[in-house]
């Protein structure tokens, strides 16, 4: 378990860098404007993709590690390939709607560049749903350094892809982003497919395995939708409030572009730790050894509390140097400050 969180905490770290590099180079390529359309168009992606991904990776792992113990490949594939069925039927519906329904993108936005962003990043919402289940099936056999790997190289396409579309110019600032998103996902996920059929995973009928995979995966994804609708409604929000729709577009490129970023931060190592234990509790429980569960659930406890309370001085002190060192923006620091908590 140790060797699995310290591999998956390294890869995660080394991917969060390489992402919040990608931020920094994005925040000094364009204005804070710019940042808040591109914040607000991400958020929008964000709740498609948390639609056609949510619970497919942790119904997944946890089934393949179940199907590994009783040695049932046939029954691993056929949950993977549900899992696949399900996200491609989901991504037809989103992209409908994206493409059906602008009069929708008209009354969130309040810039339509964003809606110019959404489409740009619609390869990337179809690649992640494909992805999230073999992404799935990986985490379920505890082949953690596979995972890591496909994630790394996403991050530094997208750093790469991004410096290169910034050189070439763009009318749009934020199309380089959007771009080089979409570029860096379909490029990993092809990687992480070959991953899987390298592992002898194959793709095959999930005649008897659609409905109880949606059964499963039906109420994460509720909660998670439900938890990620708040952020488009921002802007609104905030013009309501009495900020004009430039302002309220740069209050929250400064809070979505650059506090957030480094407030996710503990996540990390906390990511790493849930990615190793999903599949280990699943085997656990299937094998009645609740105490030694209770044990893992209680030290992984700990060390999330550990986590918290070592990012949380820091960020209350030290907001405003440490976003104008990176961001050359005190006000990000501000808000860092007193939305430390959050960790």
């Amino acid at each position: 378990m140790f060797k699995a969180v310290a591999v998956l905490s390294f890869f995660s770290i080394l991917s969060r860098c390489l992402s919040f590099v990608f931020r920094v180079i994005l925040s000094r390529q364009v204005t804070t404007v710019e940042l808040g359309i591109y914040s607000v168009a991400i958020s929008i992606c964000s709740i498609f993709v948390t639609l056609l991904t949510a619970g497919i990776p942790l119904t997944i792992s946890r089934k393949t590690a179940e199907y590994t113990v009783d040695k049932n490949k046939n029954a691993t594939n056929k949950t993977v390939s549900a899992g696949i069925t399900i996200a491609l039927f989901l991504s037809v519906f989103v992209i409908t709607f994206i493409l059906c329904f602008k009069g929708f993108f008209k009354l969130v936005f309040a810039d339509m560049q964003s809606y110019t962003i959404i489409l740009t990043l619609i390869p990337f919402m179809v690649f992640s749903a494909i992805y999230a289940p073999i992404r799935g099936y990986m985490w379920g056999k505890e082949q953690y350094a596979k995972v890591s790997i496909v994630e790394l190289i996403e991050q530094i396409l997208k750093l790469v892809l991004c410096l290169v579309l910034f050189s070439l110019g763009f009318s749009n600032n934020n199309l380089p982003a959007g771009l080089a998103i979409s570029l860096a996902c379909v490029l990993s996920s092809v990687v992480g497919i070959v991953f899987f059929i390298k592992d002898g995973g194959r793709f095959v009928s999930p005649q008897g395995f659609v409905l109880p995979t949606v059964k499963t995966i039906a109420p994460l994804m509720a909660v998670r939708v439900a938890g990620s609708l708040l952020q488009p409604l921002l802007p609104l929000m905030l013009v309501s409030a009495g900020f004009s729709s430039t302002q309220a577009l740069s209050q929250l490129g400064i809070v979505l572009g650059m506090t957030f970023p480094l407030i996710t931060i503990p996540t990390t190592l906390v990511g790493s730790l849930a990615m190793a234990l999903v599949p280990k509790l699943s085997i656990m429980q299937k094998e009645n050894q609740m105490h030694k569960l209770q044990t893992q659930v209680y030290n992984s406890l700990s060390f999330t509390l550990f986590c918290c309370f070592m990012f949380l001085p820091i960020f209350s002190a030290l907001g405003e140097p440490i976003c104008l060192i990176l961001f050359k923006n005190t006000e990000a620091g501000v808000y860092l400050s007193l939305f430390a908590w959050l960790v």
